[in-house]
């Protein structure tokens, strides 16, 4: 599935790239300009569609391979918040980063920890009001635990929405899906994946006033293996 899906679609996704950027000279029509921008963007939609799809398949058959090592979580988030910033300023939103000043490690997998943090912070850009921040924290809890909270001031959920948010295709509400877009896979799929780290996930949310997303992890036992000197504190990206 994932051969003969995934390759057939970036073919797709290089090529109207290429048409759209009009590397080889200038399309003689706007509108077949704007036809094949509208395939490039739908085709990189169908992708994340389809790469979801799979993910989630791997976690419920057990098939979900990781590739453990000493991963420091202040590194991951942020790069993570590299990644969504230019989605949080086109909200005039604010990432509030509140990190330990100790390093904060664990022994996992550092592409799936991205994506478990790439969704939720997605998540809570998405949902939120514009203008309104967005906090992440990470802290160590006594009994060797590491703890990320995503906080956000939006929509929120009650119990029976935050309970079909975490099953595979369960968006929230219908209003939900037409006006926010995603598939409802976002959710299932972090929790998996920090299910398969014997870490948990919780949520916490109110209707109209935001949502706390709380990911408990084993601490790594031998903070030997890290190299790396993470500056505690808290810090503000500032997207004006």
């Amino acid at each position: 599935m994932s051969h003969e899906l995934r390759t057939p679609l970036n073919a797709i996704i290089g090529f109207s790239e290429i048409i759209s950027q009009e590397l080889f000279g200038p399309i003689g029509n706007d509108k077949y300009l704007e036809y094949i921008k509208d395939v490039h963007s739908s085709s990189l939609h169908l992708l994340s569609i389809i790469n979801d799809v799979l993910d989630m398949s791997k976690i419920e058959a057990g098939k979900l391979e990781l590739t453990k090592q000493a991963v420091t979580l202040q590194t991951v988030i942020n790069d993570v918040i590299r990644i969504v910033h230019e989605r949080a300023s086109s909200r005039g939103i604010q990432l509030m980063f509140e990190a330990a000043e100790e390093p904060v490690v664990i022994w996992g997998d550092e592409r799936a920890m991205k994506q478990v943090f790439i969704n939720l912070l997605s998540n809570a850009i998405k949902f939120s009001r514009e203008q309104e921040p967005v906090f992440i924290r990470v802290n160590i809890d006594p009994p060797g635990t590491a703890i990320v909270e995503v906080e956000d001031h939006g929509i929120g959920m009650d119990e029976q929405e935050q309970e079909k948010a975490l099953q595979p295709f369960g968006q929230a509400k219908p209003a939900t899906t037409r006006q926010y877009g995603g598939t409802g896979l976002g959710l299932p799929i972090t929790k998996g994946l920090v299910e398969a780290h014997d870490g948990t996930l919780a949520i916490s949310s109110r209707v109209g006033e935001g949502t706390i997303v709380r990911v408990l992890l084993p601490l790594s036992l031998n903070l030997a293996l890290v190299d790396a000197e993470i500056a505690g504190g808290t810090a503000v990206f500032d997207l004006d």
